[in-house]
């Protein structure tokens, strides 16, 4: 089912919903399995609290694991490239401008992406990492505001399909907005740490760790959301 997916969901391909839905869960399942590998081969306890996604594609601190973590962005990185593509195709059609700045955002996303797994937080890199994951980021962000004010357009001009998704376009807005919270708080707790301050004076469960962890679930509870709504404008 998967194999047939991928060869659908392709450039200049018309994909059907079966295969759209079947191709992006088997991203998201091959994104966090990989991460639950690099997880399980981390030695010693590791926490959400203490632990930054990033750790677990640290050489020293996971060396027999931090390729899974690698692998996770470069899977997610590259694998949804055809998804943000049929959503591209989706929405152009409403407004053309953005959804050609929509795209832009996602591809710049991808890039950060696939350089935060490339380039190690705890090598002479690390900076590059934190730049990286913040285009990643950021970019993801600017690219669902976007998104989601096509996909409210075309959904304003579809009366049959407002009142299904309403409560979906609802709750990504929530998952958005928070998102965009923690994010603007993973910055300024990252600004604390390197100006050496001691601590995070918002406890643990907003600390840095936590709400790095946080981001990566909403970014794809939000990529799950618009693959849904997205989803139901395909042909089966």
């Amino acid at each position: 089912m998967v194999a047939k997916a991928v060869k659908e969901v392709g450039p200049g391909r018309s994909v059907g919903k079966n295969a759209f839905l079947s191709y992006f869960l088997g991203i998201i399942i091959a994104f966090f399995s990989c991460l639950l590998l690099a997880r399980t081969t981390f030695p010693g306890d590791y926490s959400i609290l203490e632990h930054s996604v990033s750790t677990l594609g640290v050489l020293e601190e996971n060396p027999h694991g931090w390729f899974f973590f690698t692998m996770a962005l470069w899977i997610a990185s590259i694998g949804l490239l055809p998804y943000y593509a049929v959503l591209f195709k989706q929405l152009r059609p409403i407004n053309k401008p953005l959804a050609i700045l929509m795209l832009l955002l996602y591809a710049i996303t991808s890039i950060g992406m696939f350089m935060a797994g490339t380039f190690q937080e705890g090598s002479t890199f690390r900076q590059l990492h934190l730049l990286s994951a913040y285009f990643g980021f950021g970019g993801f962000f600017l690219a669902g505001i976007f998104t989601w004010i096509l996909v409210g357009l075309k959904l304003s001009s579809m009366p049959e399909k407002r009142s299904t998704h309403v409560a979906w376009f609802l709750i990504a807005i929530v998952t958005l907005s928070t998102g965009a919270a923690l994010f603007i708080t993973h910055l300024l707790l990252e600004a604390t740490i390197d100006l050496h301050f001691s601590g995070e004076p918002l406890g643990p469960f907003i600390g840095f760790p936590f709400t790095e962890w946080l981001l990566v679930i909403t970014i794809f509870i939000d990529k799950l959301l618009i693959g849904l709504i997205i989803a139901s404008f395909l042909p089966r």
